[in-house]
């Protein structure tokens, strides 16, 4: 079985303030496409994150590995990572 990549750019911070929301409509989009394995989350235009939101991110990283997602992540400030990285 092909294992497909989905690619999921946030576009600053105020995304994170309704990340219920994405849950609900990444978990309809993904319900179709069980190929999807990957999913790479882009944030270039990212430079910093208040811990709220960095909380909301984190939980939505533990919602997509509780459903089987492998992470990646790409252009996300090291702090974040790093704080992703402790969980």
């Amino acid at each position: 079985m092909e294992r497909g990549i989905a690619v999921l750019r946030f576009d600053g911070p105020s995304v994170f303030t309704n990340l219920h929301g994405i849950q609900t409509e990444f978990g309809r989009w993904a319900g179709g496409r069980p190929e999807v394995h990957y999913l790479l989350l882009v944030a270039h235009g990212l430079t910093k994150l208040e811990a709220s939101s960095g909380q909301e991110l984190l939980g939505f990283v533990r919602f997509l590995r509780e459903r089987g997602y492998e992470i990646v992540f790409s252009g996300f400030p090291d702090v974040i990572l790093e704080g992703l990285g402790k969980s």
